[in-house]
C-alpha cells in the first residue's frame, strides 16, 4: 500500500495515485479523499488513467469522468457498494436549504475495488486522475466570469458562451483541490515504496468554518486553573 497527498493539486497536471512500482503485479483499487477548494462548482469532470508496461504518451485506459469510475452518474453522492462507493459526502454549506446539491462539497471521499476486472501489469504501472471540473456562470456575472477564466484554463473544447436559459457561459475547466490516496498494489517481488511526508500529508490551506472550534475557555483561564490545582494539591 501507498499513501500520497497533494494540497494544492498543480493547474493542468493529474494527481498521481500510483507509480513507481515494478511487476509482475496487479493493481487491486484505491481510496481517495478530496477536499474541494472550488467552491460552487463540480470538481469531478476527471478522468481516472491507467498506464502500463511502456504506454506513457497515452494511458492504457482512460475512464470517462470520476462518478462513472465509481459507479456513480451525474455527480457523486454517498452511496456505499462491495467493489465501489463513496462513504463520505460532506455538502458545503448553503445560504439556500434548496440550493441545488450538484455544487461542490466541502470534502468527498470513494474507494473502488479492481476484482472482478483485474488490472494486471508485467513491467510498470502508474495510476492518475485529472484535475478538471465544469463550471457555468448565469448573465450579469461577467466579472465574476472573466476572473475566473483567468485563474483556470479551459479544459477539452473550451468556453460554451451560446447556451441561452441566461447562461453566461459554461465550460470544463482545469482546477486544483486537495487530494490524497491510499493505492493497494500486490506485486511479485518485494520492493520499497517512498514514504510519504508527514508534514505534506497533515498540512492544511486554513480551516473550513466548519472546522474552527470555539474556544470556551481562554489561555489565561486554563493558567489560573492550573495554579488552583497545584496550591490544591500542595495543600494535601
Amino acid at each position: 500500500m501507498t499513501f500520497r497527498r497533494q494540497n494544492p493539486t498543480a493547474i493542468g497536471r493529474d494527481f498521481v495515485i500510483a507509480e513507481g512500482l515494478e511487476g509482475p503485479g496487479r493493481f487491486l483499487g484505491c481510496s481517495v479523499g478530496i477536499r474541494v477548494l472550488n467552491k460552487g462548482h463540480w470538481y469531478g469532470e476527471g478522468e481516472v488513467k491507467i498506464y502500463r508496461d511502456g504506454d506513457h504518451e497515452f494511458p492504457t485506459y482512460c475512464g470517462t469522468g470520476l462518478e462513472d469510475y465509481v459507479g456513480s452518474a451525474y455527480g457523486l453522492g454517498r452511496h456505499l457498494g462491495i467493489y465501489s462507493g463513496s462513504p463520505i459526502y460532506i455538502p458545503a454549506p448553503s445560504p439556500n436549504a434548496a440550493a441545488d446539491s450538484g455544487a461542490g462539497p466541502d470534502f468527498a471521499s470513494f474507494y473502488r475495488w479492481h476484482l472482478p476486472d483485474p488490472v494486471m501489469f508485467s513491467d510498470e504501472l502508474r495510476v492518475t486522475i485529472q484535475q478538471i471540473g465544469s463550471v457555468f456562470f448565469p448573465k450579469g456575472q461577467e466579472a465574476a466570469f472573466e476572473a475566473f477564466k483567468s485563474d483556470h484554463p479551459a479544459a477539452g473544447r473550451g468556453w460554451v458562451t451560446d447556451l441561452g436559459f441566461g447562461i453566461l457561459g459554461f465550460g470544463l475547466v482545469e482546477q486544483s483541490d486537495d487530494y490524497c490516496a491510499s493505492a493497494f498494489v500486490y506485486c511479485r517481488q518485494p520492493q520499497p515504496v517512498a514514504r510519504f511526508n508527514t508534514d505534506v500529508a497533515v498540512r492544511d490551506i486554513g480551516l473550513l468554518a466548519g472546522e474552527v472550534k470555539p474556544k470556551l475557555i481562554s489561555d489565561d483561564m486554563l493558567d489560573q486553573g492550573a495554579i488552583k490545582l497545584k496550591r490544591y494539591w500542595d495543600q494535601e
